[in-house]
């Protein structure tokens, strides 16, 4: 199987122009390692063998042929577009239309395909209110670095606006900027697995929202467009409790307007038992609340003036065949106790693709190590640089913390240890992306690691402490 999308400048082979990139993925990363190549330079390949064996007859824009985990033939290709020329917004464009060509025996069946519309920004809050917080928490200028404060009633008001994207053929602009239209009819809500609680870096076991069966109680406040579904995503309990908040309009709305509702965190904490608790891989947590997954409780949170949650405010289109097109500005809801002094990390950032997030600048290094004192220290070896908005050349995570570092692409950047004892690597199954390319040493106390623009961004780097 390939593609063929002619006159199309970012994957027609033809074209200097085609700059697209094939990525590794999880089912075909034992065969091919976490590399990427361009598109236009690879022909279809079988892996269903457990080795590569590529299509001599068709030289490009191939696609990948493996078993899945139940032994059925899948053919996939995960696809960057990879284009860096100033027109990009005019380049990879809604409706395109591709040629999927299935080669079964000599027969050719082609089918027809479309780039489906894509999100070009992410929500955007315009205000946190959160009762009894410090005076100096929700500030115009924590609220532009991405920290927020929840309220002492265990309750966080956010509004913010709608995501957009480009027009699609008839459709008329927004007076703000005719180029572009607000994405209505999404459904959002408040996610997050990670938080730093008493002392240290904590991770759940999984995404973690607040819908289902309790979507009412822990999203109020609407405004007069939302309304919380129990059943969002029908069948589908996990977006159904990740994403219960409808935006009830449709497109025919030229202008956007400000959405608000109000987030229960201690409710949501102390009463909600996620319908998918117990099943597929979380058999363990059956009959659970949030505070048990999250591993710390609301007292915990509300009582530590330096606990945060890294969370995110998403918006979510209908699902498709490789999941949800999700919007996803991130942000820190931190405790109620919390002073008011923004750390300036890596907050307030977006993401707007399928499944991933790579719609910014620079890259970051976290350091996940769960409560192991190690320290992280960030040095640029090459590039420009700067770690929490500070241009040096080296910068101090701390201990159990994350840090931000702005790159430029080509910039080369060295993770170091304190900790004699313990050896550092890329999580790949955390990072974004998840692959430890251009990366040396990795077993060791010293990592040095290339950024290559080429992989999207921003890039999020997990080291993993062992």
């Amino acid at each position: 199987m390939y593609v063929e999308c002619a006159g199309i400048k970012w994957c027609d082979p033809t074209l200097s122009s085609a700059t697209a990139r094939i990525n590794s993925f999880t089912e075909v990363s034992s065969i091919l390692g976490w590399t990427s190549a361009k598109w236009a330079e690879t022909p279809p390949t079988d892996l269903s063998s457990g080795k590569a064996v590529p299509d001599t007859n068709y030289k490009s824009n191939g696609m990948y042929k493996f078993k899945d985990g139940s032994g059925q033939n899948r053919f996939s290709s995960f696809i960057s577009p990879a284009y860096k020329g100033d027109d990009v917004l005019s380049v990879v464009r809604p409706a395109d239309v591709l040629q999927l060509h299935a080669i079964t025996g000599g027969v050719d069946t082609v089918f027809t395909i479309n780039i489906s519309p894509f999100f070009l920004t992410t929500p955007y809050i315009t205000a946190a209110t959160g009762a009894g917080t410090n005076a100096a928490a929700n500030t115009a200028a924590n609220l532009a670095n991405g920290d927020v404060a929840m309220g002492t009633d265990g309750k966080l008001a956010l509004s913010f606006y709608r995501p957009q994207r480009l027009l699609l053929e008839g459709e008329t602009g927004e007076s703000t900027n005719a180029a572009f239209k607000s994405q209505h009819g999404l459904h959002y809500g408040i996610g997050f697995y990670q938080a730093f609680v008493n002392g240290k870096e904590t991770r759940a076991s999984s995404e973690i929202g607040c819908g289902g069966s309790d979507a009412a109680a822990n999203y109020t406040g609407l405004s007069s467009t939302m309304k919380a579904e129990t059943s969002a995503y029908g069948e589908d309990e996990l977006a159904s409790d990740f994403w219960p908040v409808l935006d009830n309009t449709d497109d025919s709305a030229t202008d956007d307007s400000v959405m608000s509702f109000t987030w229960d965190m201690k409710n949501c904490f102390n009463s909600h038992t996620p319908a998918y608790f117990g099943k597929r891989e979380l058999a363990s947590l059956a009959g659970k609340k949030i505070a048990d997954a999250a591993g710390y409780t609301w007292d915990q949170f509300v009582a530590d003036p330096n606990a945060y949650i890294q969370a995110s405010l998403v918006g979510v289109g209908a699902p498709s065949t490789n999941g949800y097109n999700r919007s996803t500005l991130f942000f820190k809801i931190h405790s109620p106790a919390w002073t008011g002094a923004s750390n300036n990390s890596n907050n307030g950032s977006g993401s707007s693709n399928n499944n991933s997030s790579n719609n910014s600048s620079g890259g970051s290094g976290n350091n996940t190590s769960s409560g192991v004192a190690v320290g992280l220290t960030i040095n640029k070896m090459a590039g420009g640089f700067s770690v929490n908005g500070v241009s040096n050349t080296t910068g101090n995570c701390g201990t159990d913390s994350s840090c931000t570092a702005s790159v430029t692409s080509g910039t080369a950047i060295e993770f170091v240890i304190s900790d004699v004892t313990k050896t550092i690597d890329v999580d790949t199954n955390q990072s974004t992306p998840n692959v430890r390319s251009g990366c040396t040493g990795a077993g060791t106390q010293k990592m040095t690691c290339a950024i290559k623009e080429e992989y999207g961004k921003p890039q999020t780097w997990y080291v993993k402490v062992q």
